[in-house]
């Protein structure tokens, strides 16, 4: 079931692991979902449903039943569309335009604009059959209907700084006396309810389900207090502990937001060819397909490819590469590109909310829902530590006076600060701020990563596979030679390669087909065009079948002829690659092509042996080529002839022994790249399939920065652990203190909530972790 078929809610109260272990009880057994994934920084949770009956009313209930409120999130393309049209003059204008339009629609006669909810494609369609009816139709205004409801609150910063005021009055009293006691009550129990009347109304809810989270443990401590008359102390710490979960909130939409500032740059505007006209109207109105341009200075709006122009652009946003990328006819647009020089006519590839910037906030905004091994842990420590807090007070409270000379009162009150310092806050709440806030560093760096789980499994890896085209290689190969087999002359042969390459996107089939497409001349069109995975392509031509092979394939045909074999090794012996032209009766021609290195590509495989990863290098090449190649750049480890499933094989093989990483570009990669520890995709040259199949995607295609994704898993993972440890130390702490009556809930609170603060920031800290990992890989 895809994520648009799912359904999403935002829950307020859901804040920690207690709360998120609630809702799968209430879910557990029932028919209504197959899976539910949470993200408590966000407080929402996705639902994937049992079946298309399933409604968010349905599942609102539920959650409501157990004292938590929903609702529901819809994000949908549909927008209003407003639409001016200079000639709608009469009725009958009216008329004819709401026919072209084929919708239910607002029309304005006065200031002649027609409004109306469709998508962009449609919205686009209808401008052009205006326009070609004779109206000057242009868009005015568009806005989304049912856009994405704002999953954040603002922080009530007056009202808590009043309530403050309130119980700072109240102790000032209580120390002074210089007011009566009723003064001091007064004051102390308006704070109290201007800063946490709600938190204590759900607090209580949620005890009298027996439910134990937050609210619960700070609701009883503050009545508690107030029942043995320490008003100003429960004012206090009621004010306090509010203040800290405004602060905590405001952190934790700052690390939400981060990446979403920083990728959402791509203009609102733009303007785009209708008909014959260009107009100005919002990017979220235009599909893919349409035609755009770019002012010099100005964002690109869209994904697209250059139609017309030449110039450079800053990609930084996208590719973490400070250096301007030249672009010409053909080259790949990236939305919020910043054209430098010269404008640019793009054709776009993608519509706004499909653009790779839209994919990579998406992408980081759901990694909290892929919990890291660490993140699960503390979430499920959190949902049975609660609970376990809470009889360990009320085993204070009773045992106490017991066991000890102390009058009840005094144990009572330590139960309330026991309760007040081990809020399993600070656990909570670290774990997803750190991931968020290192994803966000990545995605800067030009290195999405797709989930909190790849992000610290990632310091596990011990091997890293590496596809050798577009991977080690720039993937640009050219063709460097043709060796004739048979009768047909070059020209006849260089043709019919040239056809069956140009339906083919591997690299390979590119270099042939952009060869002959210097020529200037035509290809040949090709009938019952057929990939063969790992081997080639097939087609008939002018009547007759042809082949555009590898030398494995060829050999399982028993189609090779020692002059065939000549011109594969010749070429092999270079480091070149060759595939063969033949038909039914034998090779016809024999064309070899060169690829260059990366430059880099020796000093990434340097960096990933520093970091104590092994790199393999698997290709469907020969072996000769293959080993030329991996001699270059370092690799002492090779495997070649593979076809996509021997891949899937050797990954499987490694996998058993140590955790391995893959890296690739193509479709062929796509199920190495899925079964491996970590798929590793390169972003602007790969196939949609290895990306979407890839765990991690390389967006400036620099490989290198597999060993820098290592190290910043390390630091995460790092942080992390200081975090816990950190959190419990304290808490571990306060708890004797509190038992042995030297901490008061004063300090409790003071505690609980400085410890959270820490750990935030420390978390927060790797949202600019990048220059720190640079100087771990150059130490």
């Amino acid at each position: 079931m895809t994520t648009s078929s799912c359904i999403k809610l935002y829950i307020p109260e859901m804040c920690c692991g207690a709360e998120t272990a609630l809702i799968e009880k209430a879910f557990k057994g029932s028919d209504l979902v197959k899976d539910i994934r949470f993200d408590t920084l966000a407080r929402t949770a996705l639902f994937t449903p049992a079946n298309e009956n399933v409604t968010a009313a349905m599942l609102i209930t539920i959650i409501d039943s157990v004292g938590m409120q929903a609702n529901e999130i819809r994000e949908t393309i549909l927008s209003e569309m407003a639409i001016r049209i200079e000639r709608m003059q009469t009725d009958a204008d009216v008329t004819q335009v709401l026919e072209l339009v084929g919708l239910d629609c607002a029309v304005d006669k006065i200031n002649r604009v027609v409004k109306f909810h469709t998508d962009a494609e449609h919205c686009f369609a209808i401008l052009e059959k205006l326009q070609k009816a004779g109206f000057d139709a242009v868009v005015v205004a568009s806005g989304k209907t049912d856009a994405a409801q704002t999953e954040g609150e603002s922080i009530p910063w007056l009202r808590l700084g009043i309530a403050l005021v309130f119980a700072a009055v109240a102790e000032a009293i209580e120390l002074t006396h210089a007011l009566p006691e009723w003064a001091i009550m007064a004051c102390a129990a308006v704070a109290i309810v201007l800063a946490g009347f709600q938190t204590i109304l759900k607090g209580f809810g949620f005890l009298l389900r027996l439910i134990f989270n937050m609210d619960t443990l700070m609701s009883v401590a503050v009545i508690g207090a107030v029942c043995l008359g320490a008003w100003p102390e429960a004012a206090m710490v009621m004010v306090l502990y509010e203040i800290g979960e405004a602060i905590e909130d405001m952190s934790m939409t700052r690390a939400r937001n981060a990446i979403r500032k920083l990728m959402d740059v791509a203009p609102a505007e733009v303007t785009v060819k209708v008909g014959e006209s260009w107009q100005r109207m919002k990017a979220e109105a235009v599909p893919a397909g349409s035609l755009y341009r770019i002012e010099p200075g100005e964002r690109a709006a869209l994904d697209g490819m250059v139609e017309d122009g030449t110039g450079s652009m800053d990609e930084s946003m996208i590719t973490g590469e400070s250096m301007p990328a030249a672009k010409t006819v053909g080259s790949r647009v990236f939305a919020g590109a910043l054209a430098l020089e010269s404008g640019l006519t793009v054709r776009a590839t993608a519509a706004a909310a499909d653009s790779m910037s839209a994919r990579i906030i998406r992408a980081v905004e759901e990694a909290e829902q892929k919990k890291a091994p660490l993140q699960r842990f503390v979430d499920k420590f959190a949902s049975r530590y609660t609970p376990a807090v809470f009889a360990l007070a009320i085993l204070t409270a009773v045992l106490g006076p017991i066991f000890s000379s102390e009058p009840w009162t005094v144990w009572i009150y330590r139960a309330l600060v026991l309760l007040v310092i081990s809020c399993p806050c600070a656990l909570v709440i670290s774990t997803p701020v750190t991931i968020v806030s290192a994803v966000s560093a990545a995605a800067r760096r030009g290195v999405l990563i797709k989930g909190g789980v790849y992000l610290e499994a990632g310091r596990t890896l011990k091997n890293v596979c590496l596809d050798k085209t577009g991977t080690v290689t720039k993937g640009k190969p050219s063709l460097s030679n043709i060796t004739l087999t048979s009768t047909v002359d070059k020209n006849r042969a260089m043709l019919l390669a040239a056809s069956l390459a140009a339906m083919s996107s591997h690299p390979v089939s590119r270099a042939i087909a952009e060869h002959f497409a210097e020529e200037n001349r035509s290809t040949l069109p090709v009938k019952n065009f057929k990939a063969l995975p790992g081997s080639g392509t097939q087609g008939v031509i002018d009547g007759s079948l042809f082949f555009l092979t590898n030398l494995t394939w060829l050999n399982s045909r028993g189609s090779v002829t020692p002059d065939v074999t000549a011109a594969f090794d010749a070429a092999h012996a270079k480091g070149q690659t060759a595939v063969a032209l033949s038909d039914m009766f034998g090779v016809v021609a024999v064309f070899a092509v060169a690829d260059t290195l990366k430059s880099n590509s020796a000093q990434a495989i340097a960096l990933m042996k520093k970091v104590g990863l092994t790199p393999w290098l698997l290709t469907g090449d020969n072996a000769r080529a293959a080993e030329a190649i991996a001699q270059k750049v370092g690799i002492d480890n090779v495997k070649a002839d593979l076809l996509p499933e021997h891949k899937l094989e050797v990954i499987e093989e490694l996998e058993s022994k140590a955790p391995t990483a893959m890296v690739g570009d193509g479709i062929n990669d796509a199920p190495a790249l899925s079964r491996a520890r970590i798929g590793f995709a390169m972003g602007i040259k790969g196939a949609d399939t290895a990306i979407e199949a890839a765990d991690v995607a390389i967006m400036d295609d620099n490989i290198a920065k597999i060993a820098w994704f290592k190290k910043l898993s390390e630091l995460t993972h790092s942080t992390l652990i200081q975090n816990i440890v950190f959190a419990l130390g304290v808490k571990f702490c306060f708890m004797i203190a509190a038992l042995a009556g030297y901490a008061t809930m004063w300090m409790a609170v003071f505690a609980d909530t400085g410890v959270c603060l820490i750990v935030v920031a420390w978390g927060l800290r790797l949202m600019r972790s990048a220059g720190k990992v640079d100087r771990m890989l150059s130490a």
